[in-house]
């Protein structure tokens, strides 16, 4: 939930049956993109530290437990937006400018696993990472395999 106007975002979880509505963060700037750990034990999200939320300069991703309380950053890469959670709860693959970036999910050294893509999202089984990109102006659907590193293109529109 947001205030425009601000330009101030928090997180709130809440019940299905609509009760229990409880703030997580501040919303100090932008606090957004959250995904639930799987074992349902913190929240991790975008979290903007200046007060413009150009992914290009301001965002690292945070986690916090789905109780509130302190913020803990996990990556000090700046632009880091979008990120996802391994079925495992294993591994965060989240964006940046330069492109699709993975690393242990508790924290560590990201690494950069496809220059130039975005919006990544594991699969099922958390083996592979699925990811967005562009070869001169067509886009492609890649894949990113976990052990062997390697990435393979699955659709191009050209």
């Amino acid at each position: 939930m947001g205030d425009d106007s601000l330009g101030l975002y928090a997180l709130f979880k809440i019940g299905f049956d609509g009760d229990g509505i409880a703030q997580l963060t501040s919303g100090s700037f932008a606090e957004q993109e959250p995904v639930w750990d799987p074992s349902g034990t913190r929240v991790v999200f975008s979290r903007a530290t200046t007060g413009d939320y150009d992914p290009s300069a301001c965002c690292r991703i945070a986690q916090v437990s789905p109780e509130g309380g302190a913020i803990v950053n996990l990556t000090s890469a700046i632009g880091a937006v979008r990120p996802d959670i391994s079925p495992t709860g294993s591994y965060l693959a989240f964006d940046t400018p330069k492109g699709v970036w993975t690393l242990p999910s508790l924290g560590g050294t990201p690494i950069l696993v496809a220059s130039g893509g975005w919006d990544a999202a594991f699969s099922p089984d958390g083996m592979e990472l699925a990811y967005l990109k562009r070869s001169g102006s067509s886009p492609q659907i890649c894949v990113f395999a976990m052990i062997s590193r390697t990435s393979r293109t699955v659709y191009s529109s050209a």
